[in-house]
């Protein structure tokens, strides 16, 4: 629970560094306050860490916001940014009539809740809408396309709908003004990596890093994005949480079915049905799943892109970071398979982030190479990319056995010892100098093996008394040349009766 803690306190930081720069226009300042999205972290998986801002006016230490995220349980955060003033209690009501003696007492709290949807009951019935405006004695209701005009003198009872949330702020003047700002984990948004790398000469590449973004939640505007190397952990992924849930009440209770959705439902009960329409059935803004795999348990790392605009619904290619890189050609030969040898580039990331896992398309002066699946790569780090089976270099593997005569009992069974000798021979046929790394295994004791050859042994119980053994060397042979390794093994046979 700390680890998440410190994780969600980690993305609210980052987040508040970056929109601080992309701060440019304040709405008028209400008590029932907008919000609008500063910036958004997007993990691979689906997920998004946003966080809002708006003004607010206290109204005795009070304000209210009717923009309700579909948070996860734990996630959903509110604070201010005035020094000294502190988020003390945050209230999820339907019971928000607004009180008055007489209709000249209406003209301020209806001002103040300007932007919300209202509902007003006059002799002449009950108009609702979102209030536009308090005009003199006069307030605006748009209800659809049409727009009331109500006199307050004819208002007999006035009503906030819904269930907006209410903040209650403690530190300052009851009627000062303050930031507020809201950050919470939601489902409906993700970016999946793509790179191009142009090989520009025989040793440096220019690589694009792009992202793709699917936006399945909100709108975004003049948005910092960052986007998130690495899938932490979030232990309450598949809740709602319970607060955000009970203020989002009829539009989240109406997905469910009607057996459930009962109105007498606690608020951990609607959690729980929450829990159900998440798993199930994300309120019709399901988004396609992108199977990208994640960097496990490394660090988080964030590649930032400022003033991006997307509306809910869109996808989105953005370019995110440019580089050169050195690599190099390396040919692999996997003896144990075949003769095939295989074209891979190696990449050396010398720039200032790491470079994650997503496919990655090789070009040269304009002609496609190949494609593979670049696997995370570190600062500092290589990388390999698989373009294609080379056909200029040859193989031929190639073993005999040298000897079989040494006795020995083992168990009261007896083995013969016997010597094998290989060789691995590669014919390059290109123009130039190729590296090969070959790989290969024998079934028992390696006993010598050329050109500084690693060796790596482990027991096979299938396989009584010899173990596994693989070797793994890298050598460079001369264009329209032959290279020849050779290495030798023992392994026990059972001695015939």
């Amino acid at each position: 629970m700390k680890r998440f803690v410190l994780l969600i306190v980690a993305l609210v930081v980052a987040a508040n560094l970056c929109s601080f720069a992309s701060d440019k226009t304040v709405e008028p300042t209400k008590n029932a306050f907008k919000t609008k999205t500063k910036s958004v972290a997007i993990f691979k998986d689906g997920y998004g860490f946003f966080l809002r801002e708006g003004k607010a006016a206290l109204v005795d230490y009070w304000c209210m916001t009717d923009y309700i995220p579909k948070a996860i349980a734990g996630t959903f955060w509110l604070y201010t940014l005035e020094r000294g003033t502190v988020v003390d209690t945050v209230r999820s009501t339907g019971k928000n009539n607004i009180k008055f003696d007489k209709p000249a007492d209406l003209a301020a709290p209806l001002a103040r809740s300007v932007g919300l949807q209202i509902s007003l009951t006059t002799d002449d019935g009950t108009v609702e809408g979102e209030l536009l405006k308090v005009v003199d004695d006069m307030a605006l209701i748009k209800s659809g396309k049409q727009v009331n005009v109500i006199k307050l003198s004819d208002i007999k009872s006035a009503k906030v709908q819904g269930q907006p949330m209410l903040i209650q702020v403690k530190g300052g003047k009851p009627d000062a003004e303050v930031t507020m700002r809201m950050g919470y984990l939601q489902q409906g948004i993700n970016w999946m990596p793509s790179y191009t790398l142009d090989l520009v000469s025989s040793t440096e590449a220019k690589l694009t890093l792009r992202a793709t973004i699917t936006n399945g939640v909100e709108d975004l505007t003049d948005c910092t994005v960052l986007l998130v190397v690495g899938v932490p952990n979030f232990l309450m992924k598949p809740q709602f949480d319970p607060l955000t849930v009970h203020s989002l009440g009829t539009a989240v209770l109406g997905a469910l079915p009607p057996s459930i959705a009962a109105p007498s439902m606690s608020n951990a009960q609607i959690a729980e049905r929450a829990r159900v329409v998440m798993d199930g059935d994300y309120g019709g803004e399901d988004i396609p799943t992108v199977n990208v795999p994640a960097e496990g348990v490394q660090d988080l790392y964030f590649y930032e892109k400022k003033g991006l605009d997307m509306a809910a619904g869109d996808v989105v290619m953005t370019s995110i970071m440019e580089g050169t890189l050195s690599y190099r050609s390396l040919f692999t030969w996997d003896a144990d398979i075949g003769k095939d040898v295989f074209h891979y580039v190696v990449l050396k990331n010398g720039l200032s982030a790491p470079l994650t896992t997503g496919p990655m398309m090789v070009i040269q002066g304009g002609k496609v190479l190949g494609q593979d699946q670049l696997k995370y790569v570190p600062i500092g780090a290589e990388g390999r990319l698989k373009l294609t089976q080379a056909t200029d270099i040859r193989t031929e593997r190639t073993e005999k056995e040298l000897e079989r005569d040494k006795r020995e009992v083992i168990d009261g069974i007896t083995y013969l010892l016997a010597v094998t000798e290989g060789q691995l021979v590669i014919e390059n046929r290109r123009g130039e100098v190729s590296e090969v790394e070959v790989t290969w295994s024998v079934d028992g004791k390696v006993l010598e093996a050329s050109d500084g050859a690693q060796v790596s042994s482990s027991a096979k119980p299938d396989q009584g008394l010899n173990p596994k053994s693989g070797l793994k060397v890298s050598v460079k042979v001369d264009p329209n040349s032959k290279k020849t390794i050779t290495y030798k093994y023992s392994r026990y046979v059972r001695a015939r009766a």
